[in-house]
């Protein structure tokens, strides 16, 4: 069953526009709408390459399916697709959400680590077997990794 979009946060960088959105469940996903700039076929490579790493063992975030409803839209005109100088309404449906590593308020996460900071990555073998996935896939976005760091 879905979940459902319950509290806007903020945009994220990048070319699908994502947003992220705080879930029902109490949980942040970072959400790629049906009707992004890159296409729709972005959201089933998303799941099939979550799917994959997931039975190969490798970390990858949580997936849902995030219901984003016509009110919430309503509620919060900031969640829309920018084309140029035009402005595209988000459908209403359901939507690929990627779990989002913790709180936003409190855990801070980066897309790129220096490589001064690679020794200190606790995951390694994920973060390598990542690389090697997006090789082979062909993957040519240089931010497939988050890196957070985690409160104790």
């Amino acid at each position: 069953m879905p979940l459902t979009a319950v509290r806007h946060v903020r945009r994220m960088r990048g070319g699908a526009q994502a947003q992220l959105l705080e879930a029902d469940d109490g949980n942040w996903y970072v959400v790629k709408f049906r009707n992004n700039p890159q296409h729709h076929r972005v959201l089933v490579n998303e799941l099939l390459a979550s799917a994959f790493l997931e039975y190969l063992k490798v970390a990858v975030p949580e997936t849902a399916i995030i219901q984003v409803t016509a009110p919430f839209l309503a509620a919060h005109p900031e969640i829309h697709l920018q084309l140029g100088t035009n402005r595209i309404a988000v459908e209403p449906g359901w939507h690929f959400g990627s779990r989002y590593p913790g709180d936003p308020a409190r855990a801070t996460v980066y897309d790129f680590l220096p490589d001064s900071l690679l020794s200190r990555v606790v995951n390694l073998e994920d973060f390598r077997a990542i690389l090697v996935f997006d090789k082979w896939v062909a993957n040519a976005d240089g931010r497939q990794s988050v890196f957070y760091r985690a409160l104790v």
